[in-house]
């Protein structure tokens, strides 16, 4: 073991955290996590390892990543970028057309016409997009594949298929994990993927890669959802029997919704078809006449 050198600084593993000690020449200092280490590289890379480490690292990227869109800016101009970014995850979190953003930016001028900060926005639909996109997503997408990678942070996924009006097949994930930072269990929207085939091997590779290729460990995959299609919960060849085979220890759930739905509608089959028909006729009866919703309103 060698101790503390200069050379190390530059090291790319090193250079982001570490610094020589100003106390003892011969340690290191750890800047992210504000403690003196003995000077042999073994044990820096012993305590790049550790939880608290990655933790206090994790933590101090997400706020390079926000600072970056203040830096080298005005107190005024910092206010002004900060309302802009509220304004644009305003119409994410409430699902709203980023159009509505050229016409709410001048509303707020005109109603605001004292406020400087409401005077300088400049706002619109693509810049909008742009912040949502690019980088409020990226930074909580970031955040949230730290969080998965952390050693001992298990989780699960729920998968479903689609198909979009261009004809292209996706599967959705949703991830399930508990949050330590803030002391909850969350559920979050993780990844849609485009996927060529809907055998189980290509549902289980796209899976697979969209978690490998973020750096999450497959080990940390505990438990598994998804609908009661064989291709997902089949026996032999399906999602269910390929990540069992990976993962022996994984829980595979059957989704509830979808086996409610369908006890509903085996129950369904059970009723006279006159009743579906009847009630099908009373709403066909009154949904294309005025005037008969009229007279029914009189009647009752």
């Amino acid at each position: 073991m060698s101790k503390f050198q200069e050379l190390w600084l530059e090291d790319r593993r090193f250079k982001l955290w570490l610094e020589r000690s100003k106390k003892n020449g011969n340690y290191a200092y750890c800047k992210v996590c504000q403690c003196e280490i003995v000077g042999y590289k073994s044990l820096l890379l012993n305590h790049e390892q550790t939880n608290k480490h990655k933790l206090n690292f994790k933590k101090v990227s997400e706020n390079f990543k926000i600072n970056q869109i203040f830096q080298n800016s005005t107190p005024h101009d910092n206010a002004v970028k900060e309302a802009e970014l509220i304004l644009s995850g305003m119409l994410a979190t409430n699902n709203l057309s980023f159009l509505f953003m050229d016409t709410l930016v001048p509303v707020i001028k005109r109603i605001f016409p004292d406020s400087k900060i409401a005077q300088n926005l400049k706002l619109k639909r693509s810049k909008a997009t742009a912040l949502v996109s690019e980088s409020l997503g990226k930074i909580f997408l970031d955040k949230l594949n730290n969080q998965l990678k952390t050693p001992g942070t298990y989780f699960s996924l729920i998968l479903d298929e689609t198909t979009d009006i261009s004809v292209k097949k996706q599967c959705a994930f949703t991830v399930i994990f508990y949050d330590t930072e803030n002391k909850c269990t969350k559920t979050q929207f993780f990844d849609l993927v485009e996927t060529k085939g809907s055998t189980a091997y290509d549902l289980f590779n796209v899976l697979k890669s969209s978690l490998l290729s973020r750096n999450i460990p497959l080990e940390n995959l505990v438990g598994f959802s998804s609908d009661t299609a064989n291709v997902m919960v089949g026996e032999h060849q399906s999602v269910f029997a390929l990540l069992r085979k990976e993962l022996p220890n994984i829980v595979c759930v059957k989704c509830s919704c979808h086996m409610a739905h369908l006890a509903a509608s085996k129950a369904c089959l059970v009723l006279p078809k006159h009743v579906e028909d009847l009630l099908r006729n009373i709403g066909s009866h009154f949904s294309r006449s005025s005037s008969r919703r009229q007279k029914f309103e009189e009647f009752q």
